[in-house]
């Protein structure tokens, strides 16, 4: 094994052999780019006063 992605919690996310890097640009696009879908993301928790 010549390389390792590892994921942020710890697991090896891609590994390569030699000069190969086959999948490891779909590993890097799924563990460090954000959500292309902003509506999914949680919102934050707004507090309002009652009357």
């Amino acid at each position: 094994m010549s390389a390792v992605l590892l994921r942020p919690d710890g697991i090896v996310a891609w590994a390569g052999e030699g000069d190969g890097i086959d999948g490891l640009e779909d590993a890097l696009q799924r563990w460090f780019t954000p959500p292309q879908d902003v509506a999914l993301r949680p919102q934050p928790f707004e507090m309002t006063a009652r009357p």
